[in-house]
């Protein structure tokens, strides 16, 4: 019986070394490991910055977040801050994608300021903003006060807190 157990738990770690190889990281998702690729970094890097006009179209939103616990990310176009949020990403790259492809097609310049996590109670009007990016580094201090002010401005009546704990 331990011999066969022993077997299954070697089969298993060659599994998840061989997944960190994958592009999506199959098996490690399932199994709550949730680390990015070399080829999602990439594609990441490519995203966080790109040269154009400085000014934004006012009917750009400055935030949309979803309710429940999401990646997000802080992006800068010219002198305006945006919070894309997204429950459905399995990266931060997949929140900040729709922004950065509307921008692009705009011809702005923006930069993706770096991420993390919301968790958002919208009935109960807390949000909670927190964490990073491994796809968007914060370069430097955390900046979720500046996605506070944003979220802030979006949902008046809603209780923002930051924290740069957690993942």
């Amino acid at each position: 019986m331990r011999v066969a157990t022993l077997a299954l738990l070697c089969l298993s770690a060659r599994a998840l070394v061989i997944s960190r190889t994958a592009k999506f990281s199959v098996i490690s998702r399932a199994m709550g490991d949730f680390t990015t690729t070399p080829e999602e970094r990439a594609e990441a890097a490519a995203m966080r910055k790109t040269a154009g006009a400085s000014t934004v179209a006012p009917t750009v939103a400055s935030c949309a977040i979803g309710q429940g616990i999401q990646k997000y990310v802080l992006v800068q176009a010219g002198d305006r801050y945006f919070v894309r949020g997204n429950t459905r990403a399995a990266y931060h790259k997949d929140a900040a994608r729709p922004l950065v492809d509307e921008l692009t097609a705009m011809g702005v310049a923006h930069e993706v300021l770096g991420g993390g996590r919301i968790q958002a109670d919208l009935a109960n009007k807390k949000i909670a903003i927190y964490g990073h990016s491994i796809g968007f580094p914060w370069q430097g201090e955390f900046r979720h006060d500046l996605s506070a002010a944003v979220v802030a401005e979006a949902y008046p009546d809603a209780e923002v807190t930051t924290s740069n704990e957690g993942y």
